[in-house]
């Protein structure tokens, strides 16, 4: 159940913050294997700050609406085109995909990631262009969002990447 309702919060690009009540007695050891068992529970959510709060005695309450107030600021974030220009010659160029088209070495092609933009906010939402028509791994995706969280943030908020193929200049 709560794994259906991450993959719609996530489905519906909504932002979320993950409130976990009744820990008035919990230490930091408990409260980083709850976070744990959180990530395991509901994995579409990983973009979700986690707060523990006791509502009973009133413990953390004041960091709710901070948060909320952060993931809105974050939703509506825009990165300038210098900054992705920069993320990516940075983080992106340094590490290619590759994919094999067979099931020997040789036949292998690099992906490479060679411009991105900013579509939208609110949700936010980027296009990366590549270099060649065969689809991104998704594990390269992965690479790219926690990348691109660790540099721009963007806390409590999904992000859309829509993926095509750079079209090829024809010279007349």
């Amino acid at each position: 159940q709560d794994m259906a309702l991450g993959q719609l919060i996530k489905g519906c690009k909504k932002s979320a913050i993950i409130i976990v009540n009744k820990c008035a007695l919990a230490n930091k050891k408990q409260m980083a294997n709850g976070q744990l068992k959180i990530a395991k529970l509901l994995p579409h959510l990983t973009f979700a700050p986690t707060l523990f709060i006791s509502a009973k005695i009133g413990k953390n309450i004041s960091q709710i609406f901070t948060a909320i107030l952060k993931v809105a600021k974050e939703r509506k974030k825009t990165i300038t085109q210098e900054d992705l220009d920069a993320f990516l010659v940075k983080a992106i160029a340094a590490h290619e995909a590759t994919i094999y088209t067979k099931r020997r070495q040789k036949d292998k092609k690099t992906i490479l990631i060679t411009a991105i933009s900013q579509l939208r906010y609110d949700p936010p939402v980027f296009l990366m262009e590549k270099n060649t028509k065969e689809p991104l791994p998704q594990g390269y995706q992965g690479f790219v969002e926690n990348k691109f969280r660790e540099k721009f943030g963007f806390i409590g908020t999904p992000i859309e990447f829509r993926i095509k193929a750079r079209e090829k200049q024809t010279t007349i």
